[in-house]
């Protein structure tokens, strides 16, 4: 049956692993390979459904890369395969706007509400993957990958240095917010 039985209750699935939160370390950086956005129209929607998810880090991994940022049919960004995806122009970092298009994890709207209390500036709004190329800085956030900076997009290194100062700033006070939930 593919409709849900009245009254049915949710299933819970959960799973535990540690997780090592130190020092940003510039060796974990990562390599992006731009992929067409071949999920779903309602990726706001978290489900265990990922095989379209799995399939686009196969084929960034196909183009020596560590990870994709997925383009929808317009060019661009939405996020990535499992996290979201950050670019910083001028010293504001811009990530696409909550909606349909990507999940908004709970690491991007926590870095959106601490950017604040260190003076960065965020905007939300679409980019294209030219963008990216030429962004000062990239990084992407999620659960597990906290803060991790982007080092290239296709090839193109991004950025004079790892980590950039709003990445390093944003993933401070990030891990400040983690240790002060201890």
């Amino acid at each position: 049956m593919l409709l849900p039985r009245p009254a049915q209750e949710p299933t819970v699935i959960a799973y535990a692993r540690p997780l090592s939160i130190g020092e940003l370390d510039p060796a974990k950086a990562l390599a992006i390979a731009s992929v067409p956005d071949i999920r779903w129209g309602r990726c706001d929607i978290k489900t265990t459904a990922l095989v379209a998810n799995a399939l686009t880090r196969l084929r960034a991994q196909q183009s020596n890369a560590d990870d994709a940022w997925l383009v929808d049919r317009d060019g661009f960004v939405t996020e990535s395969s499992a996290s979201n995806a950050w670019i910083v122009r001028n010293g504001t970092a811009q990530t696409r706007p909550a909606g349909p298009d990507i999940l908004s994890g709970i690491t991007r709207q926590r870095v959106m509400l601490l950017a604040a209390t260190v003076g960065i500036k965020i905007f939300e709004r679409k980019f294209s993957v030219s963008e990216c190329l030429e962004a000062d800085e990239a990084f992407i956030t999620s659960a597990t990958a906290l803060l991790t900076p982007v080092k290239s997009i296709d090839g193109t290194r991004i950025g004079n240095k790892l980590p950039g100062p709003v990445t390093k700033t944003l993933y401070d006070a990030y891990l400040a917010f983690i240790r002060s939930r201890r």
